[in-house]
């Protein structure tokens, strides 16, 4: 559970990192843009009884903001928690706001965020896969979801998660094969089982 929520995986034995890593599903151990945005929906979710005044609004953007930064903190600020963070919290102040916001742009905008603070980010591995991840979602998330719409929900729900898996993998895919000289065959089911679990964890 601390390796799947805070990213502290000193407990693992090397077995338990190596099935994670066959399987497709070592993304989780490291917190990234997923547990971000977990939080973020979950205090959306929370706190969204309050109201679209201009004083709730504020007040409820107010602490989203300082919850996800302290989780960046808590999480060590890795390269794909900041990028997360610094997108949600756009998102954010543009809910604050009642703004608008594009999902590219806001990519784009974490990504200068941190090369201008760090730039030999962009020679991490971790940096390159985590934004290669999310433009795949941006890209080819909408296009592929529309070709089947299930009606019963469960479905609905299990088709989402499969999607933004096959998504991100579209693009880190090539990038994970050269980094790791191997393709996890079964990162779809695999994903679908993990990243339920994650869910739970970070909601609990």
């Amino acid at each position: 559970v601390r390796a799947l929520v805070l990213g502290q995986r000193d407990e693992l034995d090397s077995e338990q990192s190596a099935a994670f890593a066959r399987s497709g599903t070592i993304h989780v151990l490291a917190v990234s843009g997923m547990h971000v945005g977990l939080i973020y929906a979950a205090l959306s979710f929370l706190l969204g009884w309050w109201g679209g005044d201009r004083g709730s609004r504020l007040l409820r953007g107010a602490l989203i903001l300082l919850a996800l930064w302290a989780y960046a903190g808590l999480t060590g600020a890795a390269p794909s928690v900041l990028r997360a963070t610094f997108m949600f919290s756009l998102f954010t102040l543009a809910g604050m706001g009642r703004r608008q916001t594009d999902h590219l742009n806001s990519l784009f905008a974490a990504a200068l965020f941190l090369l201008v603070w760090d730039p030999a980010m962009l020679l991490h591995l971790g940096f390159q896969l985590s934004f290669l991840a999310v433009l795949g979602i941006i890209m080819f998330y909408r296009p592929i979801a529309s070709l089947w719409s299930p009606r019963l929900k469960l479905l609905r729900h299990t088709w989402s998660l499969a999607v933004v898996s096959l998504s991100a993998q579209l693009l880190t895919a090539p990038m994970a094969m050269w980094a790791f000289k191997a393709f996890p065959l079964w990162f779809l089911p695999a994903n679908l089982v993990v990243v339920t679990g994650v869910t739970l964890a970070v909601f609990g």
